[in-house]
């Protein structure tokens, strides 16, 4: 898991640099008025899903992972908490759908970790790092408005 502010995003960009700047370059064109949808950027391999959407309380949260794509998330507007946690231990409450690309586990407040995204703050999770998105700052939801680009693994693992 790697999380930093978008204008940084060169400092990582030796991990696959065709990809980094494909995604960096996309995620500069996104605000408020772009449209929720998803947008290819080089087919299967390498697309954008642009979302809004109001965060929910911790509680409500589960956690996810994925195993055929790395996610890089960048809020555009709005702030929200990102729970981070090894899924080791963690009870499945969905099994893996190889259409969605996605399992979910309860969440355990016990073993996890919230890190605060604001505008212009992007993460990148690995497949098989646990994630919950969309989380309220505290009691307030608020709306948010978020690009999540979505990488095939092998084009980030070493050649």
């Amino acid at each position: 898991m790697i999380s930093d502010h978008c204008t940084n995003w060169k400092a990582y960009s030796a991990i696959a640099p065709e990809v980094f700047q494909t995604a960096f370059d996309f995620i500069k064109t996104v605000t408020r008025e772009t449209e929720d949808k998803r947008y290819d950027l080089c087919g299967n391999d390498i697309y954008a899903l642009v979302q809004k959407y109001t965060t929910k309380p911790l509680n409500d949260g589960k956690m996810e992972a994925h195993r055929k794509y790395v996610d890089i998330q960048a809020v555009i507007s709005g702030t929200e908490f990102i729970g981070i946690s090894s899924i080791a231990g963690l009870k499945e409450i969905s099994a893996y759908s190889d259409e969605k690309d996605c399992e979910l586990f309860e969440h355990n407040s016990a073993i996890s970790s919230l890190i605060k995204l604001c505008p212009g703050d992007f993460m990148l999770l690995y497949t098989g790092e646990g994630h919950m998105p969309c989380i309220a700052i505290g009691d307030k939801q608020t709306e948010v408005k978020k690009v999540v680009i979505k990488v095939r693994r092998e084009l980030l693992l070493s050649k």
